[in-house]
């Protein structure tokens, strides 16, 4: 190799790495704050369980086997769906906002605000869900289901 060429290597800049898809754990973000939505929070509305004292809900005084959607084609659909976010929903929550921070932190210096905002949405939606799997309502909602 020409020293002309050596010295075009060593001058050309480093290449950028940057993230392939940061789409993937904004996704998974919103998927779990839908689920808990869809199959905790819109039962506990739709059978007006909002009427009654956290306490009473959470403890049995309205089994959900009894209440919609037992009586609908969407019972094993709602019911599956429930005892995956019983099971990992915490789980999947947490990997999307770990996700979410090491791509933020890896490539601090590289993202754009393009992919930068999606990931601290990520991130804030993430939080949200696991106070509100974590609050007084989450952990009575999901008492009631487990009843």
């Amino acid at each position: 190799m020409s020293d002309a060429a050596a010295a075009t290597l060593e001058a050309s800049p480093p290449e950028v790495v940057r993230p392939r898809r940061v789409w993937p754990p904004v996704v998974l973000a919103l998927t779990c704050a839908a689920a808990y939505a869809l199959f905790f929070v819109v039962p506990y509305y739709i059978n007006g369980l909002d009427r009654y004292p956290l306490e009473d809900v959470a403890g049995g005084y309205h089994d959900p086997k009894d209440l919609w959607p037992h009586d609908t084609a969407y019972e094993r659909f709602i019911d599956m769906g429930a005892y995956l976010m019983v099971l990992m929903g915490v789980v999947f929550v947490l990997t999307a906002l770990v996700w979410s921070l090491v791509l933020l932190v890896r490539h601090r210096t590289t993202l754009g605000w393009s992919r930068r905002v999606p990931l601290l949405i990520a991130v804030a939606v993430a939080l949200g869900t696991l106070g509100w799997r974590m609050s007084t309502f989450g952990q009575s909602l999901t008492a009631w289901w487990l009843d």
